[in-house]
């Protein structure tokens, strides 16, 4: 469990880290996980976390990552004067964001990079087993199972949470080779599908990330998505951007599932679902 990429913490994880993602932090709190941390800082995507370390930075004597992730806040949306003060500090040797966003020359900065959300391993109402890990191997298993249906998955028409999400269900809901669930499946009923489809199609959700593109690069198939800001991170999974999708034909999916061979092995994908992947970028 401690190596499996997902949003909440790092390997070895605090009651800070596994904490609600609304979780209202203290600055002694924040203070402890300074003075603990090696030479990485995890610090909760939640738009307050990563002020209140700003107004700490100075305390911090020693060179330092940090990873802000677990929540749907973006980039862009943090105070420039945060944002300023970190990238000023010498003992701040990178930053990575989950959401990350490059609208603005400072946001460019080559302190700052993306990071992934990877798996959500904590909501039980997606939760398969009764241990954290039982999902990762789940859907590791799904990658043995040969995709035989050469359509298009789209599994949130009942979770339109974003405008992407909803101009994709709009430009796919005539072309018969995307396949919309009107229903939300139960998890099993739903991996099993992955199981079956080569590409799923992933959109914005609450934040810019999703933890669907890393269910369905996980079980093996190709994510269809639009263009973003992530378009770096998610070119090294199976990934296809699409600018519109009722245009897609059986002979693009054709062409897409030969273009992400490699993209799509496990020798690709299992290390990129480890934490030390991206902080060692």
């Amino acid at each position: 469990m401690k190596k499996i990429l997902w949003s909440k913490g790092l390997e070895e994880k605090t009651n800070y880290q596994m904490a609600h993602t609304g979780y209202g932090t203290t600055m002694y709190e924040l203070m402890r996980e300074i003075n603990n941390c090696k030479d990485i800082l995890w610090v909760r995507n939640n738009g307050c976390d990563l002020d209140g370390i700003a107004l700490l930075i100075n305390k911090i004597d020693k060179k330092i990552k940090i990873v802000v992730a677990d929540g749907d806040t973006s980039l862009g949306q943090y105070k420039i004067k945060t944002i300023r003060k970190l990238i000023d500090s010498d003992n701040v040797i990178k930053m990575y964001f989950q959401n990350y966003e490059d609208f603005d020359p400072l946001l460019l900065h080559h302190k700052i990079t993306y990071w992934p959300i990877g798996l959500d391993l904590h909501t039980k109402e997606t939760a398969i087993g009764r241990n954290p890990t039982d999902k990762y191997e789940y859907l590791l298993k799904m990658r043995n199972i040969p995709k035989t249906i050469n359509k298009a998955l789209i599994d949130f028409k009942n979770t339109p949470r974003s405008d992407n999400r909803v101009k994709i269900l709009n430009q796919s809901k005539d072309n018969e080779n995307i396949v919309i669930l009107n229903n939300r499946l139960k998890i099993f009923d739903l991996y099993k599908l992955y199981s079956q489809y080569r590409f799923i199609v992933c959109g914005e959700g609450g934040g810019l990330d999703s933890h669907r593109n890393y269910e369905a690069w996980l079980a093996g198939c190709c994510v269809l998505t639009h263009n973003s800001s992530l378009n770096q991170m998610y070119e090294e999974f199976a990934t296809i951007f699409i600018d519109d999708f009722s245009k897609i034909t059986q002979e693009d999916l054709d062409k897409y599932w030969t273009a992400t061979t490699q993209k799509r092995t496990t020798e690709n994908v299992v290390p990129k679902f480890k934490y030390s992947y991206w902080y060692k970028k």
